[in-house]
């Protein structure tokens, strides 16, 4: 059975919603993703419309060492840029908290 979830970003960070196959940073689900959950992901800003993917594969690590590679693909930016506005949207993140690089891929692609 395929379940919906429905995520939103703040906004198309690195334009990675045009992408058929896209990367995101972000701390873990807190519940868990089953290998059939299907995500409609929106953004905040309306900056692009709602798609439909699901998670291929995701990579866990620490701030400090996650890859600069992964946060340009992800969102665009060094990695000193991406820690503070990580850090400012949510004051809990420090260099030790645990993020998640999830791989999505579109289901039309």
């Amino acid at each position: 059975m395929i379940t919906e979830k429905e995520i939103t970003l703040r906004t198309n960070h690195n334009k990675k919603l045009d992408c058929d196959i896209f990367i995101h940073i972000q701390p873990p689900f807190r519940s868990g993703i089953a290998a059939s959950s299907v995500f409609k992901i929106k953004t905040a800003d309306r900056s692009h419309e709602p798609v439909t993917a699901r998670i291929i594969d995701a990579v866990h690590q620490p701030l400090y060492s996650l890859s600069s590679t992964f946060i340009y693909l992800s969102h665009g930016m060094q990695p000193a840029e991406f820690k503070d506005m990580i850090k400012k949207a949510d004051p809990s993140i420090s260099e030790d908290t645990v993020l998640a690089v999830y791989f999505y891929k579109k289901n039309n692609a």
